[in-house]
């Protein structure tokens, strides 16, 4: 969800779908949503929170292996 103090409204902001999603605070107003799916599959995407539903930077990872966190 997205809040626009400007105009007082919410939106739903799709930014993956990953099964697991974690976000984390990055600099000034950047975040970062790594996206876990099917256990073997990591894509880390840079957003920032003006528009997050545009990806500023990606990184993906593949493993054989069943990776948790």
């Amino acid at each position: 969800m997205a809040y626009d103090i400007i105009n007082d409204t919410v939106k739903q902001v799709r930014i993956g779908d990953a099964n697991f999603l974690r976000i984390s605070r990055g600099l000034n107003d950047l975040f970062a949503a790594v996206h876990f799916k099917d256990g073997n599959q990591i894509k880390v995407t840079a957003h920032s929170i003006v528009e997050p539903s545009d990806i500023l930077a990606t990184i993906s990872i593949a493993t054989e292996e069943h990776v948790m966190f």
